[in-house]
């Protein structure tokens, strides 16, 4: 449920911030840059915090010479920690807000940053993003938990006054590093007066204008810059051979490289980005389906044929497994059978939304039924070797994994032939369901879905499971005209 919806509210021109669901988050980012561009006064001094909080930190690392065992930089590592800011209810994963944050591993490697580039780069990378260039791991998610940290009292004051103008009913909520003290160098975790949503605790809100899906500083982003304004020093001076075409991955390895090797080319690179215009990702307009996953959801569960379900849940294992396969089917129809594609694509229909965003909606779809019928569904499921997208269970016994694949991402056989079968072992399950979706006539080339096909039939057998696919035709070509959503 929205937040708005949950306290009823009649929103105004006023109410510029994001409406969040604050059980789950949603796949937007604060960006560094948007703050600190935003002429309104209340923020203006978030650029000269930020630069503060990375100055100190960087005068600790300095004066521990890099020495890891000094009281300086174990300080510093403390400083550079930075926890899940749940209460925003943002992150890619678009799982539960209490996620991991960056640790001490993260911690030691902005610490490491900072001892390379110097002092007098900490402005250069005030916008947090830049970090991406010298850490392994330190994305869109890791930018917006850094930012939301240092700059978490500002977004505080934000919301009271949101609260206070629609009488929000608001409680003292525990908040994890919610003031920082850079006299000190040091984090208060304090009771602060918030809005409090039903099963998520309190909640911090933003301005939609802070929010971005893509960012606009990414390592092979860098890459491909220096490709062409440093061409001289990556060949003679760092011995790249540049007549080489690099992929993806190895333009994101050379440019670690690179900018640990020659920082000042990588500071080159964001002083560049910082003079350029920034733009936050459109909200209303939500042309990736980034926002309104939570309502798509809604529209799906509303075209599903589920007159197969209400019969009732079986009390077997083997009703019960029948029942989730059921469950699935529901989806397939709605995306085939009754205009629920068009969900899944753009509004331009040029390019199908995030694999993500497929599963949140089958999810959002699929959770009414569940609850109808006393089936616990999870999301995100660690299983011990990485999430998996669905569990459903009705005790002990009765359970039931779910992944969610689209048949052209780089990682779909990866899906059918390794990871739904460890899943399926490491917690004693014996069924599961490989939904995979597909967009374009490749996708369902037959001998594509032969080896998917064959693979679960084999890993069935082998494993002692039941392991089914489930494929699902989201076309836009092959459709019979509709009524759009």
């Amino acid at each position: 449920m929205r937040f708005s919806k949950e306290f009823d509210l009649a929103l105004t021109s006023k109410d510029d911030w994001f409406d969040t669901i604050p059980t789950q988050d949603s796949p937007l980012y604060v960006d560094p840059y948007l703050i600190f561009d935003d002429p309104d006064p209340f923020w203006s001094e978030s650029y000269d915090h930020v630069v503060s909080f990375f100055e100190l930190a960087a005068d600790l690392v300095l004066k521990s010479g890099g020495q890891e065992d000094t009281p300086a930089w174990r300080k510093a590592e403390r400083l550079l920690h930075f926890p899940e800011p749940k209460e925003f209810a943002l992150g890619l994963a678009m799982a539960s807000p209490a996620g991991s944050g960056t640790g001490k591993m993260f911690a030691r490697r902005i610490a490491t940053t900072l001892g390379l580039v110097g002092k007098e780069a900490v402005k250069d990378l005030s916008s947090i993003a830049g970090f991406a260039l010298f850490c392994e791991g330190f994305g869109r998610d890791r930018t917006s938990d850094v930012l939301c940290n240092i700059l978490k009292a500002k977004f505080i004051a934000y919301t009271q006054e949101v609260a206070a103008r629609h009488d929000i009913p608001m409680s003292k909520v525990e908040v994890v590093h919610a003031a920082s003290d850079l006299k000190r160098g040091s984090w208060s975790d304090l009771k602060v007066d918030l809005p409090v949503a039903s099963g998520a605790g309190g909640v911090i809100l933003t301005p939609r204008r802070f929010l971005k899906d893509i960012p606009r500083v990414t390592p092979d982003g860098f890459w491909d810059w220096a490709e062409h304004a440093e061409f001289a020093a990556l060949r003679d001076d760092l011995n790249f051979d540049l007549s080489v075409s690099l992929t993806k991955s190895q333009k994101v390895e050379a440019a670690r490289k690179v900018a640990n090797t020659r920082p000042d080319i990588a500071i080159s690179y964001l002083q560049k980005e910082a003079s350029r215009a920034h733009a936050p990702y459109d909200v209303e307009r939500d042309p990736q389906g980034l926002v309104y996953w939570y309502e798509s959801g809604q529209k799906l569960a509303a075209l599903a044929d589920v007159s197969a379900l209400k019969a009732g849940l079986p009390c077997d294992d083997i009703g019960f497994q029948a029942w989730v396969k059921t469950l699935a089917a529901t989806f397939q129809y709605a995306v085939e059978e009754s205009d629920g594609w068009r969900l899944l694509w753009n509004d331009d229909y040029r390019a199908h939304r995030p694999e993500k965003i497929c599963q949140a909606v089958a999810g959002m779809m699929w959770r009414s039924e569940c609850q109808a019928a006393g089936v616990d569904l999870s999301r995100e499921v660690d299983m011990g070797r990485g999430p998996v997208d669905f569990k459903f269970s009705k005790g002990w016994t009765r359970r039931a994994l779910l992944e969610v694949k689209y048949i052209g991402s780089t990682k779909f056989f990866s899906g059918a032939e390794k990871q739904l079968p460890q899943y399926l072992q490491t917690e004693g399950i014996s069924f599961g369901i490989y939904l995979a979706v597909g967009f374009t006539d490749g996708d369902f080339r037959p001998e594509r879905l032969k080896r998917v096909t064959d693979t679960c039939t084999a890993l069935s057998a082998a494993k002692g499971v039941t392991i089914k696919p489930l494929f699902v035709d989201a076309r836009v070509e092959n459709k019979k005209s509709a009524s759009t959503l």
